[in-house]
């Protein structure tokens, strides 16, 4: 599937929150192999963003941190912003709605954010 950066961010914290909840075993084994290619991406993704800070950034020698000037914070966050459009191709099964029916209550926000990792089989059968 086609997905940007941003939309990983935001379904990974809904993705956590299915995670905490004991389901059937096929649906906690799709989702456990989604959660760790969402997590190798977030590492890649947290890696570039941190080397644009240290680049545009200034090191506290106090505190060992990145800090960014003024003068740089429109440059940073408009190349965080082109970093977090970056689409890429993600080999995972979508999760069957009817696996998580009854067992995790999730709100609309989670579901806009989880629209590419969930399907309503009783429509449409998951596809990869």
């Amino acid at each position: 599937m086609k997905i940007k950066l941003v939309e990983i961010a935001n379904a990974s914290v809904a993705l956590k929150k299915i995670d905490s909840t004991p389901l059937e075993v096929r649906a906690a084994y799709r989702l456990h192999k989604i959660l760790n290619k969402l997590m190798a991406e977030i590492k890649d993704f947290e890696k570039v963003r941190n080397d644009i800070i240290v680049k545009n950034g200034i090191e506290d020698p106090k505190t060992k941190r990145y800090n960014v000037p003024p003068e740089n914070l429109d440059k940073v966050a408009t190349e965080i912003e082109k970093l977090m459009e970056t689409e890429i191709d993600l080999d995972v099964w979508q999760i069957p709605m009817s696996l998580l029916e009854g067992k995790v209550q999730l709100s609309s926000a989670d579901i806009t954010a989880l629209e590419k990792f969930l399907v309503d089989d009783k429509i449409t059968p998951p596809v990869k």
